[in-house]
């Protein structure tokens, strides 16, 4: 849906306006106040939108509050909801045209509701609007009415949001999330702060030329580390508003060097939000960028540019942009930026002197000016600087906390380096760290850079490394920095001039033979070291990861290179002829083409060996020394038959045997290892057996899942004392073994899906540490045998096809989640204990209503004589049904029940949804909110595939929780996430407050059912 908003017109870029809300909230209070104005405040909350919205009751009097007046003022949106009584209330009107007024000086943006109006009735005053004029015009001047009825006529004219026939929560988040794109580029930049930016980001404004309607390239050229891409990040956020598509496509040099440039072709169409699943090449990616653009006044930036292919296939021509573009492009080379015909090209030239000195001791000193003693030596380190903006942050982080000493070192090693060479300058830093923290500078200059923090951390700890402290030293440095990716997972970043320090440092080890240095990862330099075939003792480790096309060469030959611990050739192609150096710690190797590793009667190093996706039919044969070996990944390994023989091995912690679809034979020394952690067997659809014992005294967790070969399990050796999970779901066994007994330190037994089980054996009663039991989808198991596990937290029964649940649940005194999803025959619901916090009963088509109110009744007042002690704050249930359960005595229809405080003592409060679907196909986790916020901190249910049938969901809450003293009635109402697949909504809703005597008398009716 558009939205008419309005704007601030000026030719010229205006300063920031400094806003204390995003957004200002006007409405009818009577209309709108606890239905759509709550859900859309709680949204816009929800997306980090600051809302004021008037809940201090200031609408009182005649004349509108100087701070309601203030608010608007300063709030950057104006959304108003015109309601059938809207234009009864003079404050409302008062409101409207101070928002008009607003949005025509301030550039205010305008966002309009109309809820149950039409913007025919708003914009001539007719319907519920008229009938209010004409009270209007016997009590007001008619100067006042006049300026309302223009106001009215003005707004209507904007296009806005319709509810009627809509689903609200979801309309309420599309309003939301049109304002959050709107705000995003209006917000002030992030990069305010950074010292001698803004008289740069002004220069470079004036080239743009804002004013002018046509096309313009603008270029940025300088010197590695002056701050190009800052000043375009800058330029960036402080104009993109005034484009209709903008988009910063960063270190286009460095992912070209890693991708082809299609890839970066359809990063640019992502960020701008256009298809790329028609890109097959350049030229289409090339066809799409225009034929998507050349109407659209776009803002990109192409930052660090250095191949004039790179800008043919990303802003090849003028025409491919609509009129008023600006491609502003970073690069270190001028002449391409002159091949291009740019029409101005900006120079960054270093910092001048006081502002070089300021960024220096920043970071020096934490301070705005050196403490004694250190202001000459503050001065002389910016002078040797150059003004060199990553030079003072590398040198000013090294020197904090350090002795006169050290930067007395540090300046005599500046003053030997060329003012024009940054990478000596770089290189102090460098110098300044210990072995270990050079050593971990260099693996992530070389091979980690771009690379998730958790996996470099943990090849570095592998290799002998303390990481963690490691890369938390080099962050400090400002040699390394943390970047998020679109999961939220830290990445491993540096400036491409750190990087290429530190990878000229392992260059300059043996400038003229690869041979000698320490790392390769370089495809023509491991190629050359490959070919010459001869010792070498300097290499210690060769990482090259598959950026292209699959790696051959005729053979890999590696027993020559004497010390090398890290191996990583992801991708590669070529088999290894000759025997693997034992020296040797890390060997990562996908889709390995061998059948079988090179391994000798050596004593290895090797700590981890990682084959995913590899063509191993043995890994290897007979016994091999591997001591140190800890962790094999030998998974989706597709032709591998026989697990090796780990005799040799005794360390090894974790083995992954995952989707190894051939595997069917299990070498005796696995199944009597003993110091094997977890061993993962999912998918290993041609195992039969593992044998007649397990004896794997330290085994935690052992993971079968889908092994539907197997038909029987190996009897458990009483060794197996720390067995802790154990994942039998989906396969083909008939019956547990008895010796299961001997798991006494098991706590989760997954058996859903296990179709040909009947009974569980007497022994199982033993498993005092049994806490998760999920037996769903065993339509031939007597459920009876469970009747002994009294130490359950967790039962999974879904899928079962019994009438009534033939065990004693409210004897299961730690018990709270129970789960009887799809139990399509259940007529009556379990008497549940009083532990029970999460009960899911969706799609169970035969409950009887009656006996479904007598649970949940007794349910909630259990909860609430028991949460007090428990400190548990919520129970929750979903069940399906047709009607709230006639417990609940207030009732509503639609989402939202208001619950009046009583007079009388209450412990907790039930609340009640009736929920309907359009769609099979509907999951994701709600929210409940209390007077437009919320207020849950636990976890909510998430709903299943609930399909066409109602359902109802329901909360039993503490009422010290929520309650608020000066408060008396409470709104609560359900919200469902945007990325729902299907619609639901709530039907009704209901409550009931649960008092001390509910509980009384629920304690007197189970005395006299026990008498």
């Amino acid at each position: 849906m558009a939205l008419v908003v309005g704007e601030a017109s000026s030719s010229l870029t205006p300063s920031p306006r400094s806003f204390t809300y995003h957004v200002f909230l006007s409405f009818r209070g009577e209309d709108t106040r606890t239905r759509f104005t709550s859900h859309l405040y709680a949204a816009l909350n929800r997306n980090g939108i600051t809302t004021y919205i008037d809940d201090n009751n200031l609408r009182k009097g005649d004349v509108i509050s100087d701070e309601l007046l203030k608010a608007i003022e300063e709030s950057m949106f104006a959304v108003i909801v015109l309601s059938p009584n809207y234009a009864s209330s003079s404050w409302c009107l008062d409101e409207l045209c101070k928002i008009l007024d607003c949005n025509k000086k301030l550039g205010q943006h305008i966002v309009t509701v109309f809820y149950d109006v039409e913007p025919s009735d708003v914009r001539h005053q007719k319907g519920t609007f008229e009938k209010a004029f004409m009270k209007h015009e016997q009590r007001q001047n008619g100067e006042k009415v006049k300026r309302w009825r223009n106001a009215l006529t003005q707004v209507a004219a904007y296009s806005g949001w319709h509810p009627r026939n809509r689903n609200e929560a979801a309309l309420v988040e599309s309003i939301s999330k049109h304002i959050h794109e709107i705000l995003i580029p209006k917000l002030p930049s992030s990069m305010k702060n950074l010292i001698g930016i803004d008289s740069r980001v002004g220069q470079v404004i004036t080239l743009i030329g804002l004013e002018l309607n046509d096309v313009r390239y603008i270029g940025i050229w300088g010197m590695g580390g002056i701050g190009k891409t800052t000043i375009a990040r800058a330029v960036f956020e402080t104009i993109r508003s005034r484009f209709e598509v903008a988009c910063f496509l960063a270190d286009v040099r460095e992912r070209c060097e890693k991708k082809d440039i299609t890839h970066i072709q359809k990063q640019l169409l992502d960020q701008m939000g256009i298809s790329s699943t028609a890109l097959y090449s350049e030229y289409d990616g090339r066809a799409i960028l225009q034929n998507s653009l050349r109407l659209k006044k776009v803002l990109l930036v192409l930052d660090d540019i250095n191949l004039e292919k790179q800008l043919e296939n990303l802003a090849g021509e003028q025409d491919w942009f609509g009129s008023g573009s600006r491609i502003i492009i970073t690069t270190r080379d001028q002449h391409l930026l002159q091949e291009q015909g740019v029409h101005e090209t900006y120079e960054v030239e270093g910092l001048v002197e006081i502002e070089a000195f300021n960024l220096f001791c920043s970071k020096a000193f934490k301070l705005p000016e050196p403490t004694e003693g250190f202001l000459d030596l503050s001065k002389e380190v910016v002078n040797y600087s150059g003004g060199l903006p990553l030079a003072l942050k590398v040198l000013g982080s090294y020197l904090y906390c350090r002795s006169i000493e050290v930067w007395h070192s540090a300046i005599g090693k500046i003053k030997n380096s060329s003012h024009s060479d940054i990478i000596d300058v770089l290189k102090i830093s460098y110098d300044g760290l210990d072995s270990m923290e050079k050593n971990i500078f260099l693996d992530i200059s070389c091979f980690f850079k771009g690379r998730s923090r958790d996996y470099a951390t943990k090849i570095l700890k592998l290799c002998g490394h303390h990481a963690e402290i490691g890369i938390d030293i080099l962050i400090n440095r400002s040699l390394v920095t943390l970047e998020q990716d679109k999961y939220g997972e830290d990445t491993l970043r540096m400036h491409d001039l750190i990087e290429e320090m530190g990878k000229l440092i392992v260059n300059q080890e043996s400038p003229d033979d690869a041979s000698k240095r320490s790392r390769l990862w370089c495809e023509d330099d491991i190629d050359l070291v490959l070919r010459q075939n001869k010792e070498t003792k300097a290499t210690r480790s060769i990482i090259l990861y598959d950026k292209r096309d699959e790696l051959y060469w005729n053979d890999l030959a590696f027993s020559n290179i004497c010390q090398l611990k890290l191996l990583i050739l992801d991708g590669v192609k070529s088999p290894i002829l000759c025997n693997i150096p034992c020296t040797l710690r890390v060997l990562h190797w996908s889709g390995c083409p061998m059948e079988t590793l090179p391994l000798t009667d050596e004593h290895y190093e090797l700590v981890e060996i990682d084959l995913y996706l590899s063509k191993i039919v043995h890994v290897w044969h007979g016994k091999k020394f591997l001591e140190k070996l800890k962790y094999l990944n030998l998974s989706n390994s597709h032709n591998l038959k026989q697990t090796p023989d780990l005799s040799g091995a005794p360390n090894l912690e974790t083995l992954d045997l995952s989707c190894c679809s051939e595997l069917n034979d299990i070498h005796q020394s696995l199944i009597h290892h003993k110091n094997l952690l977890e061993l993962n067997l999912i998918k290993c659809g041609s195992l039969e057996t593992l044998g007649d014992k397990l004896e794997m005294s330290s085994l935690k967790k052992l993971d079968l899942y889908e092994c539907n070969s197997l038909r029987k399990l190996p009897e458990f050796g009483e060794c197996m004392e720390q067995l802790s999970i154990l994942t039998l779901s989906c396969t083909g066994i008939t019956e547990l073994p008895t010796t299961i007994g001997n798991l006494v330190g098991l706590s989760e037994l997954d058996l859903q899906g296990c179709k040909r089980l009947t009974c569980l054996p007497d022994t199982i009663s033993g498993l005092k540490s049994l806490t998760a039991l999920d037996v769903s989808d065993c339509p031939n198991l007597l459920l009876q045998s469970l009747d002994s596990l009294s130490t359950l937290t967790s039962l999974l029964l879904s899928w079962n096809k019994c009438v009534e649940v033939p065990i004693s649940i409210h004897e299961f005194p730690r018990l709270r989640h129970l789960d009887l999803n799809d139990c399509r025959n259940l007529e009556f619901l379990p008497e549940l204990p009083s532990s029970l916090r999460e009960l899911q009963a969706s799609r169970c088509k035969s409950l009887d209503a009656s006996d479904v109110n007598d649970v949940i009744s007794k349910a909630c007042c259990a909860f609430a004589a028991s949460a007090s002690q428990d400190g548990d704050d919520v129970m929750q249930m979903l069940v399906s049904g047709e009607e709230i359960p006639s417990w609940f005595v207030h009732r509503e229809e639609g989402n939202g029940i208001t619950a009046t405080f009583p007079h009388t003592e209450t412990i907790a409060l039930a609340i009640c949804f009736r929920l309907r679907s359009t769609s099979r196909r509907i999951r994701g986790e709600p929210s409940v909110i209390c007077n437009g916020e919320e207020f849950i901190t636990e976890t909510l249910l998430a709903m299943p595939v609930i399909g066409y049938s109602p359902h109802f969901f329901l909360l039993c809450l503490r009422s010290d929780c929520f309650v608020d003293q000066s408060c008396q009635d409470y709104l609560f109402q359900m919200l469902f996430p945007n990325d729902y697949y299907g619609d639901i909504t709530v039907e009704s809703s209901g409550a009931r407050w649960v008092c001390k005597q509910d509980i009384q008398d629920l304690m007197k009716a189970g005395t006299e059912t026990a008498t």
